[in-house]
Formats: C-alpha cells, structure tokens, sequence
C-alpha cells in the first residue's frame, strides 16, 4: 500500500472532485464504499489554509485529546520532527495520559524522549512529485465511545518565488479536510496503522518509551 496516495484520495473525495471510482481506491464492497463517499462528501469540512490555520485546528484537536483523558489513540504527522519541537510542551502532556501518542515524520532532529510517544520516521521523497507522507499533514483523535476528530491535509506545491524560501510560512499553504465523522476516521486510522506496521517489521522507532 502506498499510505500517502491513499491518504491523499480522501483529500480527493472530500473535495468533491471525485469519487471512489475514478480515484482507483482499493477495493471495498459495495455497501462500505459508498458508505465512505458519502461520509466524506457530506460529514466534512473541505478547505484550504496557510500554516497558521492549519496549526488553530492542529491545537483544537490537541488540546480536545488533553482535555478528554481516557483510552483513545493519535496520531500526529509533522513532516518533519524540527516542526515538532516547539510543540514539546503540548505533547509532553498528551503523552502523560497513557495513551499511545504516534508521531510521524523525517528524522533532521532527535525528538525528546516521554512516556507514551511512539516515533516513526517518513523517508524523504526522491522529487516533489513522489507520493510521501512527508507532503501530510495530519492529527487524528480516534474514540469511538465519545469523540473522535481528525485534521488530513496535503501541502500545496509552493510557486516558484518561494524556491528560496521553502519553510517560510507565507508561501505554505494546504489543502484537507476536518472531520468527526467516525467511518472516515476508521479509514485513516487503518491508512495509520498500516504504515506503523510496515515500519515496525523493519525499523525500531527513534525513541520509544
């Protein structure tokens, strides 16, 4: 399975501009495909937004998790872990709730080390045009018995004007969706976990508790 690709034709569905058949999406029966088009298409927020909207979403779904306490799990993509340390407050608090807190992205810095947080590594993509999850954006609060939410985005290909900027904020811009709906999150959540297990056969984590 490559994770990004069918991460990314959720983005797809969710925009409306498509459907599961001309997405080539694997395969499901009939009944659960159309139960997910129909998730996605109505049960969702379709956007489009600058960094900074992206991280107010990001900490409404943070800061729910926080909040909640209980059993539940999430997931985090941060492209890169650089991008992660300034939230180290945040995420030292997720992370004390005994739930496992699963952080995805390229390895350029060392994540610190907390009880709970589950670190995988994203290999950097060849080109711009390779599908990775490096182009994702995702935080995903999956509790079936009380509130399951969840953030999926793909970053924008930046104009050329930003080649010497690529991390400034101005020129980064994603397109995703937002969502409670639980059919959805299922879906993300097995994307997820798939590619933790794929990892998990052939690499330890940078840092696990």
């Amino acid at each position: 399975m490559n994770h990004a690709t069918e991460l990314n034709k959720l983005v797809e569905i969710a925009s409306r501009r498509t459907d599961f058949k001309t997405t080539g999406y694997r395969s499901f029966e009939q009944e659960t495909q159309q139960s997910l088009t129909d998730a996605l298409k109505s049960s969702n927020l379709f956007f489009t937004c600058s960094v900074l909207g992206m991280e107010a979403i990001s900490h409404v779904i943070e800061d729910q998790a926080i909040n909640l306490g209980g059993k539940f799990d999430f997931y985090a993509g941060f492209q890169k872990f650089s991008r992660l340390m300034p939230q180290e407050e945040r995420y030292r608090k997720l992370s004390m709730l005994n739930n496992p807190i699963n952080i995805f992205g390229i390895p350029d810095a060392q994540p610190w080390k907390a009880p709970n947080l589950k670190v995988f590594t994203l290999q950097k993509p060849r080109s711009p045009e390779d599908s990775s999850l490096t182009h994702n954006w995702f935080v995903v609060l999956n509790n079936p018995q009380f509130v399951s939410m969840a953030l999926i985005a793909s970053e924008l290909p930046q104009a050329k004007l930003s080649v010497r900027n690529p991390d400034k904020l101005v020129y980064r811009n994603f397109e995703g969706f937002w969502t409670y709906n639980q059919t959805v999150i299922n879906e993300v959540v097995n994307i997820l976990d798939s590619y933790i297990k794929s990892q998990d056969s052939n690499q330890t984590p940078l840092n696990r508790a």
